[in-house]
């Protein structure tokens, strides 16, 4: 075999095989590096979400005991109330968030707020329909004559 006939056959056949050889490479680990990323990216959003929920389960039970408990079966129990007991729970949830977790939770739902309220009133029925007002437990008798 001549080097020309070998030189041709390395440029007609080794190079295009070489380039795409590694163009499937990079593309490869493009993909591997993007999954990578992604799955990190994941992991960081639902620690996020997981640290937001927990925020808004306490500071729902936070304003449930403090703020709703006091004025709750008064007249003070009004839509003005209830709109600023909304608010303060929302308010304490945005206190206790970093603001990296707030830009992941709005990159994640787009609208915090909408998201936000959703989260406390769904809250709010769970915790209203758990807690039981002690006054609704029946009470043991304390008549001890009769046996």
């Amino acid at each position: 075999m001549s080097n020309e006939t070998i030189n041709t056959i390395m440029v007609s056949v080794i190079v295009p095989l070489l380039i795409a050889l590694t163009s499937f490479t990079i593309k490869w680990l493009n993909n591997k590096a993007n999954q990578i990323t992604g799955n990190m990216k994941n992991e960081i959003a639902q620690k996020y979400i997981c640290m937001a929920q927990e925020a808004v389960s306490n500071a729902v039970s936070e304003v449930m005991q403090t703020f709703v408990g006091a004025i709750k079966g008064t007249t003070e129990w009004n839509e003005f109330n209830k709109l600023k007991a909304l608010k303060m729970a929302k308010n304490r949830v945005l206190d206790v968030l970093s603001v990296e977790a707030i830009e992941v939770l709005r990159e994640v739902y787009g609208d915090l707020n909408a998201w936000l309220l959703s989260q406390i009133e769904s809250n709010v029925l769970y915790k209203r329909d758990i807690v039981v007002p002690p006054q609704s437990f029946p009470m043991p008798s304390t008549d001890v004559t009769n046996n």
